[in-house]
């Protein structure tokens, strides 16, 4: 999944190249087209409604559960940079999240 430009939405769409060659590898076909769809979709117009901010060491970055996967993500204005697309499971544990947030922030 490439880096979106959709103009009159107002936000540019970006993955960290984590995502894209390890993250979404892991993913199912058919449920990697599911979140594409609903990050290009309803997602990209407003990431701040559909997304939960986290807290304490994680403040500034934002969480969004699609099923059996959580997105983590940050916005910088106008463009959203997905951190990590990770099953349920896997995300929460305290290495996964410094390894998704703060390593792949930069």
């Amino acid at each position: 999944m490439p880096q979106r430009d959709l103009g009159e939405l107002g936000y540019l769409l970006k993955y960290h190249p984590f995502v894209k060659n390890h993250d979404l590898p892991k993913i199912e076909p058919e449920f990697r087209e599911k979140i594409k769809k609903f990050l290009e979709s309803k997602f990209i117009k407003a990431p701040q409604i559909y997304g939960e901010p986290l807290r304490g060491t994680f403040k500034g970055f934002w969480k969004q559960r699609l099923g059996e996967y959580v997105i983590t993500f940050k916005v910088n204005g106008r463009e959203i940079v997905i951190l990590a697309i990770k099953h349920r499971k896997d995300i929460f544990t305290p290495t996964s999240m410094t390894e998704s947030l703060k390593e792949r922030h930069d």
